[in-house]
Protein backbone atom coordinates (compact mmCIF):
# COMPACT_ATOMS: atom_id res chain seq x y z
CA UNK A 1 0.00 0.00 0.00
CA UNK A 2 1.53 3.27 -0.84
CA UNK A 3 1.78 6.66 1.49
CA UNK A 4 -0.50 8.05 -0.53
CA UNK A 5 -3.30 5.84 -0.12
CA UNK A 6 -2.30 5.38 4.11
CA UNK A 7 -2.31 9.03 3.98
CA UNK A 8 -5.79 9.89 2.44
CA UNK A 9 -7.01 7.32 5.27
CA UNK A 10 -5.60 8.70 8.27
CA UNK A 11 -6.93 12.28 7.03
CA UNK A 12 -10.16 10.82 7.42
CA UNK A 13 -9.83 10.50 10.34
CA UNK A 14 -8.54 13.79 11.36
CA UNK A 15 -11.49 15.32 9.91
CA UNK A 16 -14.15 13.23 11.73
CA UNK A 17 -12.24 14.23 15.41
CA UNK A 18 -9.60 16.92 15.38
CA UNK A 19 -12.68 18.98 16.85
CA UNK A 20 -13.57 16.71 19.88
CA UNK A 21 -10.15 16.50 20.59
CA UNK A 22 -10.25 20.28 21.69
CA UNK A 23 -11.19 20.26 24.56
CA UNK A 24 -10.28 16.46 26.84
CA UNK A 25 -12.45 15.32 29.64
CA UNK A 26 -10.72 15.86 32.95
CA UNK A 27 -10.56 12.45 34.06
CA UNK A 28 -8.23 11.52 31.03
CA UNK A 29 -7.66 11.85 27.62
CA UNK A 30 -10.09 9.42 25.49
CA UNK A 31 -7.95 7.64 22.72
CA UNK A 32 -9.82 9.26 20.13
CA UNK A 33 -8.66 13.03 21.14
CA UNK A 34 -4.92 11.46 21.41
CA UNK A 35 -5.08 9.66 18.26
CA UNK A 36 -6.78 13.16 16.40
CA UNK A 37 -3.77 15.39 17.73
CA UNK A 38 -1.15 12.62 16.81
CA UNK A 39 -2.15 11.86 13.38
CA UNK A 40 -2.67 16.02 12.75
CA UNK A 41 0.82 16.53 13.91
CA UNK A 42 2.67 13.89 12.04
CA UNK A 43 1.25 14.61 8.92
CA UNK A 44 2.26 18.05 8.94
CA UNK A 45 5.24 19.06 6.90
CA UNK A 46 8.60 18.44 8.24
CA UNK A 47 11.74 20.08 7.86
CA UNK A 48 15.50 19.15 9.32
CA UNK A 49 16.70 20.09 12.92
CA UNK A 50 20.07 20.79 14.26
CA UNK A 51 20.88 19.25 17.38
CA UNK A 52 18.29 15.44 17.05
CA UNK A 53 21.58 13.33 16.95
CA UNK A 54 20.37 11.99 13.77
CA UNK A 55 22.05 8.56 13.65
CA UNK A 56 22.68 7.06 9.82
CA UNK A 57 21.42 3.83 8.12
CA UNK A 58 21.33 3.61 4.76
CA UNK A 59 18.46 2.50 2.50
CA UNK A 60 17.63 2.13 -0.90
CA UNK A 61 16.68 5.67 -2.41
CA UNK A 62 18.26 8.22 -4.51
CA UNK A 63 16.84 11.23 -2.70
CA UNK A 64 19.17 12.50 -0.59
CA UNK A 65 16.84 14.53 0.91
CA UNK A 66 14.49 11.69 1.72
CA UNK A 67 17.45 9.31 3.35
CA UNK A 68 18.14 12.77 5.38
CA UNK A 69 15.03 12.80 6.86
CA UNK A 70 14.49 8.39 7.31
CA UNK A 71 17.61 9.26 9.23
CA UNK A 72 16.53 12.02 11.72
CA UNK A 73 13.32 10.13 12.06
CA UNK A 74 15.79 7.25 13.82
CA UNK A 75 16.69 10.39 15.49
CA UNK A 76 13.70 11.45 17.13
CA UNK A 77 12.51 7.39 17.78
CA UNK A 78 15.15 6.73 19.87
CA UNK A 79 14.07 10.26 21.74
CA UNK A 80 10.55 8.66 22.22
CA UNK A 81 9.43 11.60 20.46
CA UNK A 82 7.03 10.00 18.42
CA UNK A 83 5.18 12.52 16.78
CA UNK A 84 8.18 14.35 15.62
CA UNK A 85 9.56 10.61 14.61
CA UNK A 86 6.42 9.60 12.39
CA UNK A 87 6.55 13.18 10.67
CA UNK A 88 9.94 12.47 9.79
CA UNK A 89 9.50 8.97 8.42
CA UNK A 90 6.01 10.16 6.13
CA UNK A 91 7.82 13.15 4.78
CA UNK A 92 10.57 10.81 3.46
CA UNK A 93 8.07 8.52 1.81
CA UNK A 94 6.45 12.08 0.80
CA UNK A 95 9.74 12.17 -1.13
CA UNK A 96 9.98 8.63 -2.07
CA UNK A 97 7.92 6.48 -1.29
CA UNK A 98 9.42 2.99 -1.72
CA UNK A 99 11.54 3.55 1.07
CA UNK A 100 10.50 0.22 3.06
CA UNK A 101 12.48 0.94 6.39
CA UNK A 102 10.42 4.48 7.02
CA UNK A 103 7.47 2.24 7.32
CA UNK A 104 9.19 -0.02 9.80
CA UNK A 105 9.81 2.98 11.12
CA UNK A 106 6.16 4.17 11.28
CA UNK A 107 5.29 0.87 12.34
CA UNK A 108 7.67 0.87 15.39
CA UNK A 109 5.94 5.03 16.19
CA UNK A 110 2.45 3.70 15.95
CA UNK A 111 2.76 0.76 18.22
CA UNK A 112 4.08 2.55 21.07
CA UNK A 113 1.25 5.53 20.90
CA UNK A 114 -0.99 2.75 20.93
CA UNK A 115 -2.42 2.29 17.58
CA UNK A 116 -2.47 -0.39 16.32
CA UNK A 117 -4.23 -0.40 13.23
CA UNK A 118 -2.01 2.48 11.48
CA UNK A 119 1.15 -0.13 13.24
CA UNK A 120 -0.06 -3.29 10.85
CA UNK A 121 -0.51 -1.34 8.29
CA UNK A 122 2.66 0.34 7.86
CA UNK A 123 4.13 -2.68 8.69
CA UNK A 124 2.41 -4.45 5.53
CA UNK A 125 3.11 -1.85 3.20
CA UNK A 126 7.13 -2.49 4.09
CA UNK A 127 6.59 -6.34 3.69
CA UNK A 128 5.22 -4.91 0.01
CA UNK A 129 8.11 -3.50 -0.96
CA UNK A 130 10.63 -6.06 0.25
CA UNK A 131 11.53 -6.80 -2.92
CA UNK A 132 12.55 -4.03 -4.10
CA UNK A 133 14.96 -3.02 -1.49
CA UNK A 134 18.81 -4.63 -0.36
CA UNK A 135 18.94 -8.49 1.17
CA UNK A 136 19.93 -6.58 4.29
CA UNK A 137 16.67 -3.68 4.36
CA UNK A 138 14.69 -7.53 3.51
CA UNK A 139 16.05 -9.49 6.19
CA UNK A 140 15.36 -6.73 8.48
CA UNK A 141 11.94 -6.53 7.54
CA UNK A 142 11.05 -10.34 7.93
CA UNK A 143 12.54 -9.56 11.48
CA UNK A 144 10.23 -6.78 12.50
CA UNK A 145 7.19 -9.01 10.76
CA UNK A 146 8.17 -11.70 13.75
CA UNK A 147 8.68 -9.54 16.41
CA UNK A 148 5.18 -8.01 15.57
CA UNK A 149 3.71 -11.59 15.73
CA UNK A 150 5.43 -12.26 19.36
CA UNK A 151 3.40 -8.93 20.32
CA UNK A 152 0.21 -10.30 19.41
CA UNK A 153 0.84 -14.17 20.96
CA UNK A 154 0.96 -15.16 24.39
CA UNK A 155 2.05 -17.86 26.92
CA UNK A 156 4.85 -19.94 25.09
CA UNK A 157 3.51 -19.02 21.90
CA UNK A 158 4.79 -14.99 22.84
CA UNK A 159 8.12 -16.44 24.41
CA UNK A 160 9.01 -18.80 20.86
CA UNK A 161 8.65 -16.21 18.66
CA UNK A 162 10.68 -13.57 20.90
CA UNK A 163 13.35 -15.95 20.59
CA UNK A 164 12.25 -16.14 16.65
CA UNK A 165 13.04 -12.20 16.61
CA UNK A 166 16.31 -12.65 18.35
CA UNK A 167 17.46 -14.81 15.92
CA UNK A 168 16.89 -13.54 12.69
CA UNK A 169 17.88 -9.90 13.75
CA UNK A 170 21.39 -11.87 14.66
CA UNK A 171 21.44 -13.70 11.46
CA UNK A 172 20.70 -10.20 9.65
CA UNK A 173 23.90 -9.18 12.19
CA UNK A 174 26.37 -11.85 11.00
CA UNK A 175 25.46 -10.83 6.87
CA UNK A 176 25.80 -7.50 7.94
CA UNK A 177 28.17 -6.48 10.97
CA UNK A 178 28.06 -2.45 9.78
CA UNK A 179 24.98 -1.94 10.57
CA UNK A 180 24.55 -0.18 13.79
CA UNK A 181 21.11 0.08 13.72
CA UNK A 182 20.41 -3.45 13.62
CA UNK A 183 23.05 -3.79 16.84
CA UNK A 184 20.86 -1.54 18.41
CA UNK A 185 17.54 -3.04 17.64
CA UNK A 186 19.25 -6.46 19.21
CA UNK A 187 19.74 -4.74 21.77
CA UNK A 188 16.04 -3.47 22.42
CA UNK A 189 15.21 -7.37 21.34
CA UNK A 190 17.51 -8.43 24.77
CA UNK A 191 14.34 -7.28 26.89
CA UNK A 192 11.90 -9.90 28.43
CA UNK A 193 9.35 -8.58 26.37
CA UNK A 194 9.16 -8.41 22.34
CA UNK A 195 8.16 -4.91 22.00
CA UNK A 196 11.31 -3.89 24.10
CA UNK A 197 12.46 -0.15 23.20
CA UNK A 198 15.67 0.13 25.04
CA UNK A 199 14.02 1.06 28.98
CA UNK A 200 14.08 -2.27 31.03
CA UNK A 201 17.71 -3.83 29.60
CA UNK A 202 20.43 -4.65 32.26
CA UNK A 203 23.33 -6.68 31.68
CA UNK A 204 21.98 -8.77 28.47
CA UNK A 205 21.93 -5.75 26.59
CA UNK A 206 24.98 -4.07 26.90
CA UNK A 207 27.16 -5.71 24.45
CA UNK A 208 24.52 -5.22 22.08
CA UNK A 209 24.82 -1.23 22.35
CA UNK A 210 28.78 -1.41 22.70
CA UNK A 211 28.80 -3.17 19.50
CA UNK A 212 26.57 -1.09 18.18
CA UNK A 213 28.97 2.19 19.35
CA UNK A 214 32.19 0.58 17.66
CA UNK A 215 30.68 1.12 14.80
CA UNK A 216 28.80 4.72 15.48
CA UNK A 217 30.24 6.04 18.56
CA UNK A 218 27.59 9.08 18.60
CA UNK A 219 24.75 6.99 18.25
CA UNK A 220 22.35 8.29 20.16
CA UNK A 221 20.35 5.40 20.77
CA UNK A 222 22.59 2.70 22.23
CA UNK A 223 23.95 5.93 24.25
CA UNK A 224 20.48 5.92 25.51
CA UNK A 225 19.61 2.86 26.18
CA UNK A 226 23.37 1.93 27.90
CA UNK A 227 22.00 4.85 30.29
CA UNK A 228 18.92 2.47 31.39
CA UNK A 229 20.84 -0.55 31.19
CA UNK A 230 23.65 0.78 33.81
CA UNK A 231 20.53 2.65 35.64
CA UNK A 232 18.82 -0.76 36.14
CA UNK A 233 21.77 -2.17 37.29
CA UNK A 234 22.53 0.41 39.50
CA UNK A 235 26.36 1.19 38.04
CA UNK A 236 25.29 4.79 37.99
CA UNK A 237 28.55 6.69 37.39
CA UNK A 238 28.21 4.61 34.03
CA UNK A 239 24.48 5.64 33.48
CA UNK A 240 25.92 9.48 34.01
CA UNK A 241 28.37 9.07 31.41
CA UNK A 242 26.04 7.65 28.68
CA UNK A 243 22.90 9.86 29.78
CA UNK A 244 25.48 12.87 29.05
CA UNK A 245 27.01 11.51 25.90
CA UNK A 246 23.21 11.44 25.48
CA UNK A 247 21.72 14.44 26.34
CA UNK A 248 24.85 16.59 24.39
CA UNK A 249 23.47 14.91 20.84
CA UNK A 250 20.02 15.18 21.35
CA UNK A 251 20.20 18.38 22.42
CA UNK A 252 16.52 19.71 21.34
CA UNK A 253 14.83 16.20 22.56
CA UNK A 254 13.24 16.84 25.76
CA UNK A 255 13.78 13.35 26.63
CA UNK A 256 17.44 13.32 25.98
CA UNK A 257 17.27 16.28 28.52
CA UNK A 258 14.95 14.52 31.08
CA UNK A 259 17.26 11.46 30.78
CA UNK A 260 20.51 13.14 31.65
CA UNK A 261 18.66 14.85 34.72
CA UNK A 262 16.76 11.48 35.48
CA UNK A 263 20.34 9.74 36.65
CA UNK A 264 22.31 12.46 37.97
CA UNK A 265 20.64 12.58 41.45
CA UNK A 266 22.11 9.70 41.93
CA UNK A 267 25.67 10.72 42.01
CA UNK A 268 24.38 14.18 44.08
CA UNK A 269 24.21 16.67 41.10
CA UNK A 270 21.08 17.87 42.38
CA UNK A 271 21.34 21.23 40.62
CA UNK A 272 22.36 20.00 37.00
CA UNK A 273 19.82 17.71 37.14
CA UNK A 274 17.61 20.22 37.84
CA UNK A 275 18.69 22.63 35.14
CA UNK A 276 18.30 19.44 32.31
CA UNK A 277 14.55 18.97 34.20
CA UNK A 278 13.90 23.01 33.72
CA UNK A 279 15.39 22.59 29.72
CA UNK A 280 13.46 19.51 28.75
CA UNK A 281 10.36 21.51 30.32
CA UNK A 282 11.28 24.94 28.10
CA UNK A 283 11.39 22.23 25.19
CA UNK A 284 8.33 21.19 25.74
CA UNK A 285 6.77 24.15 25.60
CA UNK A 286 8.42 25.81 22.77
CA UNK A 287 7.37 22.67 20.46
CA UNK A 288 3.26 22.76 22.02
CA UNK A 289 3.46 26.73 21.12
CA UNK A 290 4.58 25.92 18.09
CA UNK A 291 2.75 23.45 16.78
CA UNK A 292 -0.38 24.91 18.76
CA UNK A 293 -1.06 21.52 20.43
CA UNK A 294 -2.36 21.03 24.30
CA UNK A 295 0.44 19.74 26.40
CA UNK A 296 -1.81 16.63 26.75
CA UNK A 297 -1.33 15.15 23.44
CA UNK A 298 2.85 14.17 24.48
CA UNK A 299 3.11 11.32 26.70
CA UNK A 300 6.22 12.46 27.98
CA UNK A 301 5.07 16.12 29.34
CA UNK A 302 3.21 14.93 32.65
CA UNK A 303 6.34 12.32 33.33
CA UNK A 304 8.49 15.61 33.41
CA UNK A 305 6.61 17.19 35.45
CA UNK A 306 6.51 14.43 37.93
CA UNK A 307 10.17 14.15 38.31
CA UNK A 308 10.89 17.54 37.85
CA UNK A 309 8.58 18.90 40.70
CA UNK A 310 10.21 15.54 42.99
CA UNK A 311 13.83 16.72 42.33
CA UNK A 312 12.46 20.31 43.14
CA UNK A 313 10.55 19.27 46.50
CA UNK A 314 13.62 17.54 47.34
CA UNK A 315 15.84 20.50 47.30
CA UNK A 316 13.88 22.54 49.48
CA UNK A 317 11.86 24.69 46.97
CA UNK A 318 8.38 24.04 47.80
CA UNK A 319 7.34 26.84 45.29
CA UNK A 320 8.30 25.81 42.53
CA UNK A 321 7.40 22.39 43.57
CA UNK A 322 4.14 22.98 44.26
CA UNK A 323 3.31 24.88 40.85
CA UNK A 324 4.77 22.38 38.34
CA UNK A 325 3.45 19.07 40.72
CA UNK A 326 0.19 21.57 40.40
CA UNK A 327 0.06 21.86 36.30
CA UNK A 328 1.00 18.01 36.55
CA UNK A 329 -2.43 17.36 38.80
CA UNK A 330 -3.95 19.56 35.87
CA UNK A 331 -2.77 17.95 32.95
CA UNK A 332 -5.17 15.18 31.57
CA UNK A 333 -3.63 11.92 31.04
CA UNK A 334 -3.54 9.49 27.75
CA UNK A 335 -5.45 6.06 30.37
CA UNK A 336 -7.01 6.39 33.77
CA UNK A 337 -4.84 4.01 35.54
CA UNK A 338 -1.65 5.63 34.02
CA UNK A 339 -2.74 9.02 35.03
CA UNK A 340 -3.34 7.54 38.81
CA UNK A 341 0.24 7.07 38.59
CA UNK A 342 1.57 10.13 37.33
CA UNK A 343 -0.73 12.55 39.39
CA UNK A 344 0.17 10.70 42.91
CA UNK A 345 3.67 13.40 43.37
CA UNK A 346 1.03 16.22 43.16
CA UNK A 347 -0.29 14.15 46.62
CA UNK A 348 2.85 13.55 48.22
CA UNK A 349 3.88 17.40 47.71
CA UNK A 350 0.68 18.32 49.90
CA UNK A 351 1.46 15.83 52.72
CA UNK A 352 5.12 16.45 52.44
CA UNK A 353 3.97 20.65 53.19
CA UNK A 354 1.20 19.79 55.08
CA UNK A 355 -1.24 20.96 53.22
CA UNK A 356 -3.57 18.47 54.80
CA UNK A 357 -7.27 19.69 53.94
CA UNK A 358 -6.13 20.08 50.56
CA UNK A 359 -4.79 16.75 50.32
CA UNK A 360 -7.63 14.88 51.53
CA UNK A 361 -10.16 17.05 48.69
CA UNK A 362 -7.56 15.85 46.17
CA UNK A 363 -7.29 12.11 46.94
CA UNK A 364 -11.02 12.19 47.23
CA UNK A 365 -11.35 13.62 43.70
CA UNK A 366 -8.87 11.64 42.57
CA UNK A 367 -10.85 8.17 44.19
CA UNK A 368 -13.70 9.51 42.40
CA UNK A 369 -12.78 10.04 38.83
CA UNK A 370 -10.16 7.58 38.04
CA UNK A 371 -11.71 4.08 38.42
CA UNK A 372 -10.92 1.43 40.36
CA UNK A 373 -7.26 1.47 40.76
CA UNK A 374 -7.92 5.35 41.65
CA UNK A 375 -10.47 4.45 44.46
CA UNK A 376 -8.49 2.06 46.14
CA UNK A 377 -4.74 4.66 45.93
CA UNK A 378 -6.92 7.94 46.49
CA UNK A 379 -8.40 6.35 49.38
CA UNK A 380 -5.00 5.65 50.82
CA UNK A 381 -3.80 9.20 50.20
CA UNK A 382 -7.09 10.35 51.88
CA UNK A 383 -6.43 7.84 54.71
CA UNK A 384 -2.96 9.28 55.83
CA UNK A 385 -4.16 12.89 55.34
CA UNK A 386 -6.66 12.09 57.46
CA UNK A 387 -5.00 10.50 60.23
CA UNK A 388 -2.17 13.15 60.02
CA UNK A 389 -5.36 15.89 60.96
CA UNK A 390 -5.92 13.14 63.89
CA UNK A 391 -10.04 12.40 62.07
CA UNK A 392 -9.38 8.89 62.80
CA UNK A 393 -12.59 7.49 62.35
CA UNK A 394 -12.52 8.95 58.64
CA UNK A 395 -9.27 7.10 58.27
CA UNK A 396 -11.46 4.24 59.26
CA UNK A 397 -13.77 4.98 56.72
CA UNK A 398 -11.34 5.58 53.84
CA UNK A 399 -9.88 1.60 54.78
CA UNK A 400 -12.94 0.52 54.63
CA UNK A 401 -13.43 1.93 50.97
CA UNK A 402 -10.33 0.49 50.03
CA UNK A 403 -11.41 -3.23 51.51
CA UNK A 404 -14.59 -2.96 49.39
CA UNK A 405 -12.74 -1.73 46.26
CA UNK A 406 -10.24 -4.89 46.65
CA UNK A 407 -12.98 -7.37 47.64
CA UNK A 408 -14.56 -6.12 44.08
CA UNK A 409 -12.19 -5.61 41.88
CA UNK A 410 -8.78 -6.44 42.85
CA UNK A 411 -8.32 -9.82 45.37
CA UNK A 412 -5.12 -10.59 45.01
CA UNK A 413 -4.17 -6.75 45.49
CA UNK A 414 -3.97 -3.21 42.94
CA UNK A 415 -1.35 -4.22 40.57
CA UNK A 416 1.72 -2.42 40.46
CA UNK A 417 2.86 -0.22 42.95
CA UNK A 418 -0.34 1.07 44.36
CA UNK A 419 -0.36 -2.09 46.76
CA UNK A 420 2.30 -0.48 47.88
CA UNK A 421 0.79 2.92 48.84
CA UNK A 422 -2.27 1.00 49.94
CA UNK A 423 0.08 -1.64 52.71
CA UNK A 424 1.67 1.70 54.00
CA UNK A 425 -1.54 3.73 54.86
CA UNK A 426 -2.69 0.39 56.62
CA UNK A 427 0.52 0.20 58.50
CA UNK A 428 0.55 4.08 59.60
CA UNK A 429 -3.10 3.83 60.67
CA UNK A 430 -2.00 0.29 62.87
CA UNK A 431 0.81 1.94 64.98
CA UNK A 432 -1.40 3.33 67.28
CA UNK A 433 -2.58 -0.58 68.38
CA UNK A 434 -2.37 -1.41 71.91
CA UNK A 435 -1.23 -4.83 71.55
CA UNK A 436 2.91 -4.71 71.60
CA UNK A 437 2.62 -7.99 68.97
CA UNK A 438 0.68 -6.31 66.27
CA UNK A 439 2.84 -3.00 66.80
CA UNK A 440 5.92 -5.08 66.07
CA UNK A 441 4.44 -6.75 63.32
CA UNK A 442 3.46 -3.79 62.20
CA UNK A 443 6.90 -1.65 62.37
CA UNK A 444 8.90 -4.46 60.52
CA UNK A 445 6.01 -4.01 57.59
CA UNK A 446 7.15 -0.51 57.60
CA UNK A 447 10.53 -1.28 57.55
CA UNK A 448 9.77 -3.49 54.44
CA UNK A 449 8.16 -1.16 52.62
CA UNK A 450 11.01 1.43 52.82
CA UNK A 451 13.52 -1.18 51.94
CA UNK A 452 11.76 -1.99 48.79
CA UNK A 453 12.04 1.97 48.23
CA UNK A 454 15.84 1.27 48.29
CA UNK A 455 15.92 -1.04 46.00
CA UNK A 456 14.43 1.23 43.21
CA UNK A 457 16.70 1.95 40.86
CA UNK A 458 15.04 4.56 39.09
CA UNK A 459 14.25 7.86 40.05
CA UNK A 460 10.60 7.52 39.21
CA UNK A 461 10.68 5.08 42.13
CA UNK A 462 13.39 6.03 44.35
CA UNK A 463 12.95 9.60 44.08
CA UNK A 464 9.19 9.90 46.03
CA UNK A 465 10.63 7.15 48.33
CA UNK A 466 12.47 10.24 49.96
CA UNK A 467 9.04 11.36 50.94
CA UNK A 468 7.18 8.42 51.78
CA UNK A 469 9.74 7.38 54.35
CA UNK A 470 10.00 10.76 55.86
CA UNK A 471 6.13 10.27 56.43
CA UNK A 472 6.30 7.10 57.99
CA UNK A 473 8.82 8.83 60.19
CA UNK A 474 6.18 11.15 61.51
CA UNK A 475 3.61 8.33 61.87
CA UNK A 476 6.26 6.74 63.80
CA UNK A 477 7.49 9.92 65.72
CA UNK A 478 3.97 10.46 66.71
CA UNK A 479 3.44 6.73 67.84
CA UNK A 480 5.95 7.11 70.14
CA UNK A 481 8.45 4.99 68.83
CA UNK A 482 11.90 6.46 68.52
CA UNK A 483 13.56 3.17 67.92
CA UNK A 484 11.53 2.93 64.04
CA UNK A 485 11.83 7.00 63.39
CA UNK A 486 16.03 6.07 63.91
CA UNK A 487 15.63 2.46 61.44
CA UNK A 488 13.73 4.86 59.04
CA UNK A 489 16.24 7.44 59.24
CA UNK A 490 19.17 4.68 58.25
CA UNK A 491 16.86 4.02 55.85
CA UNK A 492 16.89 7.32 54.23
CA UNK A 493 20.21 8.24 54.59
CA UNK A 494 20.62 5.24 52.57
CA UNK A 495 18.89 6.47 50.12
CA UNK A 496 20.24 10.01 49.95
CA UNK A 497 22.78 10.83 52.46
CA UNK A 498 22.65 15.01 51.71
CA UNK A 499 18.66 15.04 52.24
CA UNK A 500 17.70 16.77 55.39
CA UNK A 501 13.91 15.70 56.52
CA UNK A 502 11.82 18.98 57.31
CA UNK A 503 11.20 18.06 60.64
CA UNK A 504 13.19 17.48 63.59
CA UNK A 505 12.00 13.98 64.79
CA UNK A 506 14.14 14.39 67.77
CA UNK A 507 12.21 16.68 69.56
Amino acid sequence: MGERRLQSIVLVVVAATVTAAAAPSRAATSREEVRAIITDVTHRPATIVEGVGAPHQEVTTSSVEAQAFYDQGLGWTHSYFWMEAARSFHHALALDENIALAHIGLYVVYWNVGMRDLSKQHLDAAVELREHVSDRERMYIDARETQHRAMLAGGDERRALRDQYRSALARTLMAYPGDAELWVARGQAAEPAPSGIGQRGSINGVAWYESALVRDPDHVGAHHYLLHCYENMRQYELAVYHAEEYGNRALVAPHGQHMVAHVLPRVGRWDDALARFQRAYELEAAYYEREDIPPWADWHHLHNLHLYGMALLRNGDTARAGAVLREGWDTPGHRPVNEVYAHLPYLEYLLHVGDLEEAVARANELADTHGATGAAVGKAFAGEALLLLGRQHEADAASADIDATLASRFPNGVPGRGQSFIRQFRAERALYSSDPTTVFLIEEGLLEIADSLLREASFDGWGEGLFRIERMMRFAHRAGLPDLVEKLRGRLSTLDPEYTPTVDFAE
